[in-house]
């Protein structure tokens, strides 16, 4: 017989060849397993930092900036001045001194004009002067030296005068004199 150069003689295939290429595939296999598998720890991490970083979002930054509202875009119509109620001075010890250090202050609340709630803030000046002696008798040295002290102060004492007294009662408080010794 003479075999033709065109002509690809046939192969018989081997037991072995067979299994040969299921394990050659199943090494395929579990090398890929592996790479995947090699690959979850870092998924996870990533998972991990996306879902704090959607937690910072949420529950810390979202909420220093507050929506701004469309009424917030409008200006307020300007309120008129109204009438400022002078109070006594007080005189407190400042905390954590020891009796050693004292605050003098003289403060002023500023009310609506109406007469109604000019004469009952007059008769609730003894509740006002308590307001005022529990808050200023709280804070500290650091407290009332800061450079933003006053400010804070004023806040303070506005925002237990109004619940004191109710909304709508005190406009603003004025420190007209402010000593520490």
């Amino acid at each position: 017989m003479a075999e033709t150069p065109d002509a690809v003689p046939e192969v018989e295939p081997v037991e072995g060849e067979a299994e040969g290429e299921r394990a050659a595939t199943a090494e395929g296999n579990n090398a890929v397993l592996a790479k995947v598998l090699a690959f979850l720890p870092t998924i996870g991490i990533c998972v991990g930092l996306a879902a704090a970083a959607a937690a910072l979002v949420l529950f810390v930054i979202r909420p220093l900036f507050p929506p701004v509202s469309a009424n917030a875009a409008r200006p307020a119509a300007p309120q008129k001045f109204g009438r400022v109620i002078a109070l006594e001075s007080v005189v407190v010890n400042i905390a954590q001194t020891e009796g050693r250090r004292y605050l003098k202050a003289t403060v002023s609340v500023e009310v609506p004009e109406e007469e109604k709630i000019v004469k009952e803030v007059e008769t609730r000046k003894p509740l006002v002067l308590d307001a005022l002696v529990a808050t200023l008798s709280k804070k500290s040295l650091a407290d009332v030296t800061a450079p933003e002290a006053l400010d804070r102060l004023r806040a303070e004492v506005l925002e237990r005068l109004t619940a004191s007294l109710g909304p709508e009662r005190v406009r603003r408080v004025f420190i007209t004199e402010f000593v520490v010794q």
